[in-house]
């Protein structure tokens, strides 16, 4: 099962992990691991494509959405004293370019005086300053940008509490709701109540699993009436 995965022209085939993959990027997230590529390693996501580190981050965020789901269970303390339970909607992190210029590249650089040049073929040098204003935001308009910040709401006071998912640490982190011990007992809980092979185990999505083990605490709740 493969899912197109789009940043501006840049087209991709994401697929969701399985349990053995899960397993190795939380033994590399417990090795402090923060490169991106050794976790598509472990992904086998390969591309052609010259990748910036926001890309790369929305990439492996994808994997997740469709590896886990989409939500992220966070705890917070709001300014006014109150603390709560929240979820964040980890996905759309993608902002699609406001045009599409044929004359203008599409880069996975920042839009900067010293990097202008790049995106056009007429001398910059040569524009006064309200023509070189508009050439910038006309480039800047041209390019995909990312926005990691979400946030949730206070329960008490409305306040909004931000938090910033764009931490290589934390992204490799959440790729795994469970921690090695929670992943190892759901391997007991399945061999033992629901009779499964490691491997077939470890070929399961991660949601597929959590899906089975609620089945199975299902079944043993019936079986106890």
């Amino acid at each position: 099962m493969k899912i197109p995965f789009e940043i501006g022209p840049k087209k991709f085939l994401i697929e969701p992990y399985r349990t053995y993959q899960e397993k190795d990027i939380l033994l590399a997230s417990s090795f402090g691991v923060t490169d991106f590529d050794r976790i598509f390693e472990i992904l086998n996501f390969r591309t052609t494509e010259d990748l910036s580190d926001d890309e790369k981050k929305a990439i492996l965020y994808k994997h997740r959405e469709i590896s886990l789901g989409d939500e992220i269970d966070v705890k917070f303390k709001c300014t006014c004293g109150q603390g709560g339970d929240g979820v964040l909607q980890a996905n759309n992190f993608v902002i699609p370019a406001a045009r599409n210029d044929l004359d203008v590249k599409k880069m996975n650089i920042p839009v900067l005086d010293s990097t202008l040049q790049m995106f056009v073929q007429d001398d910059v040098l040569e524009l006064d300053i309200e023509e070189y204003n508009l050439l910038k935001k006309r480039v800047q308009d041209n390019q995909v940008s990312f926005d990691f910040i979400r946030s949730v709401k206070c329960m008490k006071c409305g306040a909004e509490k931000k938090f910033d998912l764009s931490s290589p640490e934390y992204i490799i982190e959440i790729m795994s709701d469970d921690s090695l011990m929670t992943l190892y007992k759901s391997y007991n809980f399945l061999t033992f109540f629901g009779h499964y092979s490691k491997e077939g185990i470890d070929s399961m999505y991660p949601f597929e699993r959590s899906i089975f083990i609620g089945l199975l605490n299902k079944a043993k709740e019936d079986l106890n009436k």
